[in-house]
């Protein structure tokens, strides 16, 4: 049996985290540097080594627009950039939708839009106060035509106080100006003869008497509990005298569903309503196609070079998959039994199913989320590792460009990340046990086992390191069932690491070298999940993390006799303690454990009299759950040595609705 806790230097191949956000040099000498380093390697083993490679995006192998889909985003302005688009004011947003075939009529409250074809981001016009069957009327608002007479009933109604017209975008746009008018007396003398029975010099003085505008941009936070948004006053003008309305009193703002209200009950008619735009987009977004790196792969950090104005954000997202379809396409077959589609990508199967009968078409553009992970939450810091676990073939890349102000960009030059091959096995199967009912602080023996797939061009690894909630002390080792010694590997296990290191040229290279590890530790939280990575020391490559078969393997599940729990294992040592100087017992060292703190909480150390009343903090600061140690020399908070007597030590943890407190005494005696 070993009793050990040894400590050598080691440590993972992996770059450390940089900050890039000015140059791609800095990439450049790390590239050449890493490269150095592995033809160094080489040269010494005479092996075949890892790579660990660069994939560059915003560069001249891999350029912006070749490289993916950019939704309201600008290549051209910058080149070598990506920014948001700019709306300018020429554009008639409504217009712009209308010829894109992408505007649809509404009809009731909501909007709702019964034509095929209808997709989200499409524009819709509506308006409540429209029969279900004139609804396609309202489309002639934007057709940019003087010919219409899309809201004629009201032409002649003397009831119109609170008719209304909305218009929702699709998406949130820069919005300047809102303009509507009735039918102009300078019209097309074609459409004259076409209608010569129709009065047209009336329509003038048919424009709105009074009006409102309201808009809403179309956030989360902007809509009510049953998704409907809610609308804010842009501009009221209950006496209007102008023919034409240009609006532009209300500040520039990003606008998704505008509302043009009626504000009086005469008559009035709307020829166009144009609702123009002056900024950039809230949101522009880059999403790779689907990388194929040729093989499986670890992958490392990522990285992005970015410039941001004041109110501006950029947010970089992954996922990765083990296929190039992230979407699922379906066929109903003879007895009605859904049949998936099994193109290549894709682009393949969307054209298959779409080429079906109505009727043998399934389900279409579902998720594939079997073979692809949802997209990871936006990294925040360039140099980040990418979200994986174990090695992957497939992966994209998302870039979100977000400005609150319309008048503000940031924009992005390149974004990369590393990844290294050959891999250290095909998979890494972990596993730990116990599992369940385990108590909060108590130290437990804990068996982990690592069961490898590895290739035949895999490259197999030494050393192994698992996230530990405490320092853990190791029992003992075995690899393919075989015990090994002390000679045999070397250990680290220091604050939450426990790292292993084979040594005398021994590798785990085949599925035959399980590895079972057994060691004491504690855990802190009901939840703990002892994640684990392994390495080949001999090489450059990447780290590869360890897997579970089942979720669940690797975590362990608190006790329900440790519900309540913060504070434990306080013990103060030596106590007594004798501050006098001497070199001997001069300092008391406090020790304790705070379990399941989320996140962080104020933790505080204080030193008080048998009354309550603190002499001295020694500690008060934000932790997580953890161990902590801490000193005192007998001092209060003047820097005077405290009289002979008992202390008490205290500990506090403050939580979101609740104090916790655990106390000690400690002697002090000259």
């Amino acid at each position: 049996m070993l009793h050990r806790l040894v400590k050598f230097v080691v440590s993972p191949p992996v770059l450390q985290v940089e900050d890039k956000v000015t140059t791609m040099r800095l990439i450049g000498v790390k590239f050449l540097l890493r490269a150095g380093l592995m033809v160094l390697a080489v040269l010494a083993s005479g092996a075949v080594q890892a790579r660990v490679k660069t994939y560059i995006i915003g560069e001249e192998a891999h350029p912006w627009q070749d490289s993916g889909e950019l939704k309201n985003a600008d290549y051209e302005s910058q080149p070598g950039w990506i920014l948001p688009g700019r709306i300018s004011l020429r554009q008639n947003l409504l217009n712009q939708l209308y010829k894109e075939k992408r505007l649809f009529a509404g009809y009731g409250r909501d909007g709702e839009v019964s034509e095929e074809g209808y997709q989200p981001g499409d524009g819709r016009l509506w308006s409540p106060n429209l029969r279900f069957e004139d609804r396609k009327k309202i489309l002639l608002l934007a057709d940019g035509e003087q010919d219409t007479l899309a809201l004629e009933e009201f032409s002649a109604s003397k009831y119109n106080l609170g008719v209304t017209v909305y218009a929702d975008l699709g998406q949130a746009y820069p919005v300047r100006l809102v303009r509507f008018y009735p039918l102009n007396r300078q019209l097309d003398p074609a459409l004259i003869s076409r209608y010569p029975d129709f009065d047209w010099g009336a329509h003038e003085s048919l424009y709105m008497k009074g009006y409102e505008l309201w808009a809403n941009d179309g956030s989360p936070e902007t809509q009510d509990k049953d998704g409907r948004p809610i609308y804010s006053l842009l501009s009221a003008v209950p006496v209007n005298q102008n023919v034409v309305v240009a609006d532009s009193s209300f500040p520039l703002q990003h606008i998704r569903y505008l509302k043009l209200r009626c504000a009086v009950s005469e008559p009035f008619e709307i020829d166009q309503l144009e609702i123009r735009g002056e900024g950039y987009f809230r949101e522009a977004r880059f999403t790779s196609e689907i990388i194929d790196l040729g093989e499986i792969a670890n992958l490392g950090g990522i990285w992005w070079v970015a410039e941001k104005e004041p109110g501006t954000e950029v947010l970089v997202q992954t996922r990765v998959g083990k296929d190039k379809t992230t979407l699922r396409y379906f066929r109903v077959n003879e007895i009605g039994e859904e049949e998936e589609l099994i193109g290549e990508t894709d682009e393949e199967n969307y054209q298959a199913w779409k080429n079906l009968k109505e009727s043998e078409r399934g389900r279409g553009g579902v998720p594939d989320t079997e073979n692809w992970s949802p997209w990871s939450p936006p990294y925040k810091n360039s140099g980040d590792p990418i979200v994986v676990v174990g090695p992957r073939r497939y992966l994209q890349v998302a870039v979100t460009m977000v400005n609150r102000d319309p008048s503000t960009q940031a924009k992005v030059d390149n974004i990369s990340f590393e990844y290294s091959q050959p891999v250290v096995a095909r998979r890494l199967w972990g596993k730990i046990s116990p599992t369940e009912n385990v108590d909060l602080g108590a130290t437990v023996r804990f068996r982990y086992t690592l069961r490898p797939t590895i290739g035949s061009g895999d490259l197999g690894f030494d050393v192994f390191q698992i996230n530990t909630p405490v320092q853990a002390r190791v029992e003992s080792l075995k690899v393919g069932g075989r015990p090994l010694f002390d000679k045999d590997y070397s250990v680290q296990a220091e604050g939450r690491k426990l790292t292993i290191q084979l040594l005398g040229g021994r590798k785990i290279s085949s599925d035959a070298d399980s590895v079972e590890l057994v060691f004491d530790c504690s855990i802190l939280t009901y939840g703990t999940v002892f994640a684990g990575k392994v390495w080949a020391s001999w090489t450059e490559n990447l780290p590869q993390d360890v897997e579970e078969e089942k979720p669940g393997d690797l975590a362990v599940r608190g006790s329900e006799r440790s519900l309540g729990r913060v504070i434990g294992a306080l013990t103060v040592s030596p106590n007594p303690f004798t501050p006098n100087g001497d070199g001997q017992n001069d300092v008391a060292s406090i020790y304790f454990k705070v379990f399941q703190v989320i996140g962080t909480a104020p933790i505080t150390v204080d030193i008080c009299d048998l009354s309550g009343v603190r002499l001295r903090t020694i500690s008060s600061q934000q932790e997580s759950s953890g161990e902590f140690r801490n000193r005192w020399d007998g001092l209060d908070a003047e820097g005077k040595l405290v009289s002979p007597g008992i202390y008490v030590v205290r500990i506090r943890v403050e939580g979101d609705q609740q104090r916790f407190e655990e106390t000690k005494t400690v002697v002090v005696v000259y």
